[in-house]
């Protein structure tokens, strides 16, 4: 199966992308409220699969990106983007993990306790929950800002096959 089969046409990528991190901040809400184990890995398994569109989408995105930047400088800059989607990925996973030490510190967390106080487990509730909804909600809200998608893309996608297909007609291969 083609990566293009497993876009839902409806939507398009941007919509699916959308859709991914609206369910990934609803399943997060239970998780936020659940007392029990049983409740916990529902809420986890439909976050698991809110994430596997936020991955799948993100990369489909970012080529149509690649795509249209080809369009306007007619060079080829896979590198660049994905290298600085690289970089995002880091610098969030450091931010991620200043902010967990942060919210530790603050609930009380001490690792020479083999008991932590009941206020570290209300931080760690917190810190798996609200900061992921909030920024799945600004993810929700900045893609629908995002102008590359419907007749815009349809057109992008149609000047770069006939590029394409004028280059290698050519001979340019």
């Amino acid at each position: 199966m083609a990566l293009a089969d497993l876009r839902d046409p409806r939507l398009g990528a941007r919509g699916t992308l959308m859709l991914a991190f609206a369910l990934g901040a609803a399943a997060l809400v239970p998780l936020a409220l659940v007392g029990t184990l049983a409740g916990a890995l529902v809420s986890t398994v439909l976050f698991g699969v809110a994430l596997s569109g936020m991955i799948l989408m993100g990369d489909v995105i970012l080529g149509d990106v690649i795509d249209e930047d080809e369009l306007r400088t007619g060079e080829r800059r896979e590198g660049l983007y994905y290298g600085m989607s690289g970089f995002i990925t880091t610098l969030s996973a450091a931010l991620t993990a200043q902010a967990f030490g942060a919210v530790t510190r603050a609930s009380g967390y001490d690792p020479t306790l083999t008991t932590q106080p009941d206020a570290v487990a209300g931080g760690f509730r917190f810190f798996m929950t609200v900061p992921p909804i909030a920024g799945a909600l600004l993810a929700v809200a900045l893609l629908a800002l995002y102008p590359l998608h419907g007749e815009r893309l349809n057109a992008v996608r149609a000047a770069l096959a006939r590029k394409r297909l004028e280059r290698a007609t050519a001979g340019g291969g």
